[in-house]
């Protein structure tokens, strides 16, 4: 397909070679070399386009993966936080691996469940933090693999100081701390941006 006798966006590789001819037969009459390169070079460039276009496709799904209980690694994420006594947490990404997909930054997902121990129970009670119930839709978002762990999701809550004050390590993660009081349970959930 062409419009205005230029290759078009939409056009099969068979189409652009036949607008790439005519276009270099209707340069036969121009007697400036050039010129003749100059808009051969216009219509390779836009018959190449026009072969490379793909349509436009939605973002990436997240590719998470295999759950973990690795403390150390959740460890080392939050050095803020004392006493973790087990994890269960699962990381994910939306980068596209087909070869055709534009380079660029990955967005890199992180939730996690974080028992605590009494001395990180006694850290978190120690400060006075202002904890709220988040909304109810709050675990709406959560992995398939976690939403069984939030048991009673209504008792959690949520406080935007704490979130500050137990942040990832050098900020890579940004999220949002919920924090069941009865099990001393934390769950965690952030992307790299």
């Amino acid at each position: 397909m062409t419009v205005g006798g230029l290759p078009s966006a939409e056009m099969s590789i068979a189409e652009a070679r036949k607008a790439l001819w005519v276009m270099v037969g209707f340069l036969a009459p121009y007697r400036s070399d050039r010129m003749r390169r100059l808009l051969l070079g216009l219509a390779a460039a836009l018959a190449l386009t026009a072969c490379s276009h793909q349509p436009d496709t939605p973002a990436s799904p997240v590719h998470y993966s295999q759950p973990s209980t690795d403390k150390q690694a959740i460890a080392e994420e939050f050095p803020n936080l004392k006493g973790i006594k087990d994890v269960y947490w699962i990381e994910g990404n939306n980068s596209d691996p087909s070869p055709r997909a534009a380079p660029g930054p990955s967005t890199f997902y992180l939730e996690s469940m974080i028992y605590l121990d009494e001395t990180g129970t006694e850290e978190i009670t120690a400060f006075p933090y202002i904890w709220d119930h988040p909304a109810p839709t709050w675990t709406q978002k959560t992995h398939p693999t976690l939403t069984p762990k939030i048991e009673n999701p209504t008792t959690w809550l949520h406080s935007p100081t704490f979130d500050t004050n137990y942040a990832s390590k050098n900020n890579h993660y940004h999220g949002t701390f919920y924090l069941n009081p009865d099990k001393t349970i934390i769950y965690y959930t952030g992307t790299t941006f």
